[in-house]
C-alpha cells in the first residue's frame, strides 16, 4: 500500500529510476520551456510515437526533477496531464545550452489563463506536426509572451466616428514556408467571452495596421491571414458575420477548436472565410 501512495502520480518517488539524459529529452525540456505548459498528448505528438513510450519517458523525467506535472479537474474520471520545467530542467537548459530566460509556469494562474494558453499550445502542436508531415517549414512562431512585451498601437474609427488609439496584440504569429512559397499568419485564440462589439474592433485594428504600412515594416511582407479559432461552430459563425459587416475581403478565417487536428488544420476544408459560404483548407495540396 505505502508502495503505491508513493507512486501516485503526483508524488515523486524517494528512489527514482536510474536514468541517462537523451538529446530527445533535451529537446523535450526545450519545447516545454518554449511552450510554457503542455499536454501529456501534445509532447506525444511532437517526440513520440506510442503513448507508453512517452508516458516511461516523461515519468523519468518527472521523478528525476526535470519536470513538473499538474492536474486538470476530473471530467468523467480522466484527468490529463500536464507538464511544465521543474527547477532541475532550467538548471540543466542554463548550463548546457546556452538559455539565459527561462519563465517557469507561474501556478497562480487562473482556469481562464491556463484554458486560453492550452488551447493555443494544441493549435500550435497541430500546426507544428502538420507541417513536419507535409514537408513544409514552419519558419518562425512568436507567442502571445513576445507579442505582448513588444506591440503596436494603431488608432481605429469607433462606431460613433470617434477616433481611439489601440494596443494589437495577436495570440501568435507564424510562417509557413511551402513550396509554393511562405505564408504568413496572425492567431486568435477566441474563448468565447469577448462581445461581438469588441470582437469588431479588433476587426478594425487589423485593418489599421495594414493600412498604415506597420505590419510590412515589422515583419517584412505583405502576405497575412487572421486566423480565429473558436470554441464551437456557433461562436465561428457569429464572429463570420460580425467581421462582415466590417470587411469582406480574404483576410479573415475562421474555425473551431474541435476541428483543429494533426490530419485536418492545413489541408481539410475546416476554415469559414469573410464573404463566402464553403469551408476552405488554409493551405491546397
Amino acid at each position: 500500500m505505502s508502495e503505491k501512495k508513493r507512486l501516485r502520480r503526483d508524488r515523486r518517488s524517494d528512489t527514482p529510476p536510474k536514468m541517462r539524459l537523451t538529446e530527445r529529452d533535451v529537446d523535450i525540456l526545450k519545447a516545454v520551456a518554449e511552450y510554457r505548459i503542455l499536454r501529456q498528448d501534445h509532447i506525444q505528438q511532437l517526440f513520440f510515437g506510442s503513448k507508453s513510450t512517452a508516458q516511461y519517458r516523461l515519468s523519468h523525467l518527472y521523478q528525476h526533477g526535470f519536470l513538473n506535472r499538474h492536474f486538470l479537474p476530473v471530467y468523467a474520471g480522466w484527468s490529463p496531464t500536464l507538464y511544465t520545467l521543474d527547477k532541475r530542467g532550467v538548471a540543466l537548459l542554463k548550463a548546457a545550452c546556452g538559455i539565459d530566460r527561462v519563465n517557469l509556469w507561474d501556478a497562480e494562474n487562473g482556469h481562464e489563463f491556463l484554458s486560453h494558453t492550452l488551447a493555443i499550445n494544441n493549435f500550435r502542436v497541430a500546426v507544428t506536426v502538420a507541417c513536419r508531415q507535409a514537408g513544409y517549414t514552419l519558419a518562425q512562431w512568436i507567442g502571445e509572451a513576445s507579442l505582448k512585451a513588444d506591440y503596436d498601437r494603431v488608432t481605429i474609427t469607433a462606431p460613433n466616428g470617434k477616433k481611439q488609439s489601440v494596443s494589437l496584440i495577436p495570440d501568435s504569429y507564424f510562417t509557413i514556408e511551402t513550396p509554393k512559397g511562405r505564408a504568413s499568419f496572425f492567431l486568435e485564440m477566441d474563448m468565447g467571452t469577448m462581445t461581438l462589439g469588441r470582437f469588431q474592433n479588433k476587426i478594425r485594428a487589423y485593418l489599421a495596421y495594414l493600412e498604415s504600412k506597420a505590419y510590412q515594416q515589422r515583419y517584412q511582407t505583405r502576405s497575412l491571414r487572421v486566423l480565429t479559432v473558436t470554441t464551437s461552430a456557433a461562436r465561428s459563425a457569429n464572429l463570420k458575420a460580425a467581421t462582415e459587416h466590417i470587411h469582406r475581403e480574404r483576410l479573415f478565417w475562421f474555425t473551431h477548436q474541435a476541428l483543429v487536428t494533426v490530419d485536418q488544420v492545413l489541408h481539410a476544408p475546416i476554415w469559414q472565410l469573410v464573404g463566402q459560404e464553403v469551408q476552405l483548407p488554409l493551405i491546397p495540396r
